[in-house]
């Protein structure tokens, strides 16, 4: 089975405080992944690097083998991300 995800050196800095350092990662084709760790351990900012929410300080994003920056279009549409909160504005009107 192939690697499905992989993140090399991913990093996120805020100014001068790093949110998520040098994080590598791999998830195989049929593997079950969490992602754990108390508040502000940087959770929903690897989840928005992964989506291409917010970009990374530093690293790459690979999904199924492809670059994200290169190939945004195509794997954004093979993405999906349930956050544990939904993020809906109020004041949002269709």
């Amino acid at each position: 089975m192939g690697i499905i995800l992989r993140t090399k050196d991913l990093t996120k800095k805020y100014d001068d405080k790093t949110v998520v350092d040098n994080l590598n990662l791999e998830i195989n084709e049929g593997e079950i992944f969490g992602l754990l760790g108390p508040n502000g351990a940087g959770k929903s900012t690897t989840m928005n690097m992964i989506c291409n929410l917010i970009r990374p300080t530093l690293g790459s994003v690979e999904i199924m083998g492809k670059d994200l920056k290169k190939n945004k279009k195509e794997l954004i549409s093979k993405l999906g991300y349930i956050p544990q909160e939904l993020a809906i504005h109020e004041n949002l009107k269709a």
